[in-house]
């Protein structure tokens, strides 16, 4: 089924006058910022269409009714499935009033609950210059041409209110659009194990009501008058962190997550914008800097790139930092949210793979998600047989244990880069490092520009993460199986259902 949508706008001029001005679509690039190009095809009432930023792409067959000043037009090909609309011109006293009239389906229908409404408010508006600049100012006196859920208003998320309690629907308040600012309606939000952790209140200093949510997925539907990276309808996506200092060595060199002023992207203060609490992802919509606001690949899907922003940026970051490529050996050490997307990285790098692994339960996904070599750690003959192997062994796991035995599985000069966080002090001999000159290490995400690289180097190799799809009610029952594992190999919610 098409979207109807329609903008009633009052000008000075004459009816006759418009609808000559109207008939004529060659014109409309002009007089619309919206509109990039209006070409005529060669068939003599077909017109080919492109509005700026990618947003849409169309030809159309335009046919003039005078008598009734009526101008129709249908799509004949492009980026919609289905899409028609008309000008009416209606004489109002001296002036004239002008009915402008769409309707349309996306060639996208599972993004359609934000992109539609998007969509609909760049062609009325683009509709409400073309009349302006045409044919004099125009005055809207229906319809509406702004965001339905504008910056500075409520929005729908989830929170809870304190540590250790459930999650539960409510409204957040996000803040006006800044000059640099990007308004992101999300579509989908990744479940980190960090989301559990903070909500449970296990690492202390959480901020409640709390929203977590840090890998998120969504449309841009506004942009502050300043920003030069994204435009309406772009694909984006925002990460662990939204603001740093961006004037230390750090932010210098591209590595803002490492910035002391770094501010993540919930359950945090940013002290850079006065003091103001951040919200993460568990919502209908955000507002971001610019600068944190990174460009989806059209190839990735949403669902499948949220989670990218977190799990994907943490392991590719000590994958190219270590410079795996064709000859490295590397072992993944746990096959989960963080240790599935490292598998599918270092081997779209060109590494020989190995996943290390508690049990053989998770063999096959491993071999499937590109390991070359599966061995299970409680066998104890794992670790005589693969000693001084590996160049990078990465870390995933939270609680590690005999750490001493994993670092003699390193080759000489090797490293083990530890991502999970656990509670507890790792315990470690001196003896385990010095043997082999190798190195216990850690890594922290990725700056905005590395995670910019890794999303385009996943859409280059096709790569994103295996999802289960849950809605906003399911939330609290994922947390649980979160805790015992039970997940291949991320929970994405469909923030489409919270509030719902």
């Amino acid at each position: 089924m098409k979207n109807e949508h329609s903008v009633v706008l009052r000008t000075p001029r004459p009816a006759d006058e418009v609808f000559e001005q109207l008939r004529q679509p060659a014109r409309f690039a002009d007089a619309a910022a919206d509109i990039e190009s209006v070409a005529p095809s060669e068939e003599g009432d077909r017109y080919v269409l492109r509005f700026r930023s990618g947003l849409a792409r169309w030809t159309q067959r335009t046919e003039a009714d005078p008598d009734a000043r009526v101008v129709r037009f249908s799509q004949v090909s492009g980026d919609f499935v289905d899409f028609g609309g008309s000008w009416e011109v209606v004489p109002d006293g001296t002036g004239s009033r002008v009915v402008h009239r769409v309707a349309f389906r996306t060639s996208v229908p599972h993004l359609a609950g934000a992109i539609e409404p998007m969509i609909a408010r760049v062609l009325l508006r683009a509709a409400a210059d073309v009349v302006s600049g045409l044919a004099g100012p125009a005055e809207v006196v229906e319809g509406a041409l702004t965001d339905e859920v504008p910056s500075g208003s409520a929005v729908a998320a989830l929170a809870a209110q304190s540590a250790g309690s459930a999650l539960a629907p409510t409204t957040i308040t996000r803040r006006e659009l800044g000059p640099r600012d990007v308004a992101i309606a999300v579509q989908y939000c990744g479940v980190c194990h960090s989301d559990v952790h903070q909500v449970q209140g296990d690492w202390g200093n959480g901020l409640f009501p709390m929203v977590p949510g840090h890998e998120i997925a969504g449309v841009v539907t506004e942009v502050g008058a300043e920003v030069t990276r994204h435009a309406v309808g772009d694909r984006v996506g925002v990460g662990v962190i939204v603001n740093s200092c961006r004037s230390c060595d750090k932010c210098a060199q591209g590595l803002e997550q490492y910035c002391a002023g770094s501010v993540e992207t919930y359950s945090d203060v940013d002290g850079h914008r006065g003091g103001e609490r951040t919200q993460g992802g568990y919502s209908t919509h955000i507002v971001t800097d610019e600068h944190f606001v990174l460009r989806i690949p059209d190839s990735v899907p949403l669902q499948e790139a949220a989670p990218l922003l977190c799990a994907g940026i943490t392991t590719y970051s000590p994958l190219k930092h270590w410079d795996v490529g064709p000859g490295k050996k590397v072992a993944v050490l746990g096959l989960g949210g963080l240790g599935h997307l490292a598998v599918k990285l270092a081997h779209a790098m060109g590494a020989e793979v190995t996943v290390l692994s508690r049990t053989t339960r998770k063999q096959e996904d491993a071999r499937r998600l590109g390991a070359d070599h599966f061995h299970a750690t409680e066998d104890p003959a794992t670790f005589d047989r693969l000693a001084g192997t590996f160049d990078l062994i990465v870390c995933t796991v939270s609680g590690l244990s005999d750490v001493d035995k994993h670092l003699g599985l390193l080759a000489n000069g090797g490293t083990m880069v530890n991502l999970g966080i656990t509670d507890e002090p790792l315990a470690v001999s001196v003896f385990s490092l010095l043997r082999g000159r190798v190195s216990l290490a850690g890594s922290q995400i990725g700056g905005m520009a590395e995670t910019q690289e890794m999303l385009d180097f996943c859409a280059l190799h096709g790569i994103g993460a295996d999802v289960e799809v849950i809605a906003a009610d399911e939330v609290n029952a994922a947390f649980e199986r979160v805790r015992a594992g039970d997940v291949r190999y991320r929970f994405v919610i469909d923030t489409s259902t919270i509030g719902a």
